[in-house]
C-alpha cells in the first residue's frame, strides 16, 4: 500500500468537504434577485427576523448571493428592504408600524448594505448613545469614559456623521487619569472619517491650547503624559489634512422611513 504525502488541504478542498457533510448542493447560486416590496408582499413569512425591543418582526431576503456564501447557509447580504410581518401590542412600534409596511433604510438614507445588519445597528437607541459621548459622568470619571468611548466606537464604526461631533466634545472632556492614552484613541477613530472631519480641526486646534492650559492651571502634570496627549491630536490634524477620501457617511434619525402600500 503506497503512503500518501502529507499536503495540505486547499481552501477549495475544504469547501467542498464542507458541503458534502452538510448536504448543501455543490452548485453556484443563482444572481440574487430581492423582490420589490413594496409592490409586493408574497414572501414565504415562516422565516422571520426579530427586529429587537421595537416589537418588530420582518422578512428579509436571505437568498445566498454566490457559491461561497450558498455553502454558508442563510444570508441576508444582498437585502435592501425589511418588510414588517408582526407589530407587537404596546410595543414602541405599535401605533407607528403596521404588518405590511416596508422599512427601506434609516438615518435618512435608503439601506446601501444588508438591510438587516444596517437595521441592527441604527435601531437601538442612537441619539442616547450620542448624547452619552457627550456628556461627562462626574459620579465614576473612569467608568464613566468607559462608557463613553464604548458609545464613540459604535459611532464611528457605522460612520455615522455625529460621531464628529462628538469625538470633539469627548476629548474636550474626557481629561483626567489615563485621558494620554484616551486622547489618542478618540483621534484615531476621527482619522477613520478622513476629509469628512475637516469641519473638526479648528476646534482640535484649540484643544491643544486647552491641553495645555490644564497643565499650567495644575490639573494635569506638564511632560511626557501631556506630550503624548498634545501629539496625538497633532497628527490626527495633519492626517485629516493630508486625507484624500472619506467614507459613506449615515446619520442618526429618530424614525426609520418606510412604504405603506394600499394608502
Amino acid at each position: 500500500m503506497r503512503k500518501m504525502r502529507n499536503t495540505p488541504l486547499s481552501v477549495a478542498a475544504l469547501v467542498v468537504a464542507t458541503a458534502l457533510m452538510s448536504g448543501r448542493p455543490l452548485v453556484a447560486a443563482p444572481p440574487p434577485v430581492p423582490p420589490d416590496l413594496t409592490q409586493t408582499s408574497t414572501v414565504d413569512r415562516t422565516l422571520t427576523y426579530n427586529l429587537g425591543a421595537t416589537g418588530l418582526r420582518g422578512w428579509v431576503y436571505t437568498q445566498p448571493a454566490n457559491f461561497f456564501e450558498s455553502v454558508q447557509g442563510r444570508t441576508t447580504t444582498a437585502s435592501r428592504q425589511i418588510l414588517v410581518t408582526h407589530v407587537g401590542a404596546r410595543s414602541p412600534a405599535d401605533g407607528v408600524m403596521k404588518v405590511d409596511d416596508v422599512i427601506l433604510g434609516a438615518g435618512g438614507k435608503l439601506f446601501s448594505d444588508n438591510a438587516r445588519i444596517m437595521y441592527e445597528a441604527l435601531k437601538s437607541g442612537l441619539p442616547d448613545i450620542f448624547a452619552a459621548v457627550k456628556t461627562p459622568c462626574l459620579a465614576d470619571t473612569m467608568f464613566g469614559n468607559e462608557i463613553r468611548m464604548g458609545g464613540f466606537k459604535a459611532l464611528t464604526k457605522y460612520h455615522f456623521k455625529e460621531g464628529i461631533e462628538a469625538g470633539v466634545i469627548f476629548a474636550k472632556t474626557h481629561g483626567g487619569h489615563g485621558s494620554e492614552s484616551r486622547t489618542g484613541e478618540i483621534m484615531k477613530q476621527l482619522v477613520r472619517y478622513g476629509t469628512a472631519a475637516r469641519e473638526a480641526v479648528p476646534a482640535l486646534k484649540e484643544l491643544i491650547v486647552a491641553l495645555n492650559d490644564q497643565c499650567k492651571k495644575g490639573e494635569f502634570p506638564a511632560g511626557e503624559l501631556n506630550n503624548r496627549r498634545v501629539a496625538a491630536v497633532e497628527e490626527a490634524i495633519k492626517a485629516i489634512e493630508a486625507a484624500t477620501t472619506q467614507p459613506e457617511l449615515r446619520s442618526i434619525a429618530p424614525r426609520l422611513p418606510k412604504a405603506n402600500r394600499g394608502q
